[in-house]
């Protein structure tokens, strides 16, 4: 189960806290809440201090690319180094 909340929103920008368990099932709405906030010209921040698990493929769709522009904060240590596993196996299938 993931809980979205917005934290804060102007006009420039908008934070989004997530909570619980961040799975695959989970990608589509992230990507419409991202995708939406964008084509609104905000930077999109995700609060993830409230997040306990992360899946594979959420990690890709941030290390890869897919997530370019949207700020981490408060973003689990294991996360960040999975990330950056995953950014260079991607970095290595590309050259």
């Amino acid at each position: 189960m993931l809980r979205i909340e917005t934290r804060s929103e102007t006009t420039e920008a908008v934070t989004y806290a997530l909570a619980g368990q961040l799975t695959q099932e989970h990608l589509a709405e992230l990507r419409e809440l991202v995708t939406g906030a964008r084509a609104a010209g905000r930077r999109v921040t995700l609060d993830l201090a409230g997040v306990v698990l992360v899946d594979r493929e959420l990690v890709r769709f941030f290390a890869c690319g897919n997530a370019k522009g949207i700020e981490l904060v408060h973003c689990p240590a294991y996360v960040l180094s999975w990330m950056r596993c995953e950014g260079e196996e991607q970095e290595r299938k590309t050259s």
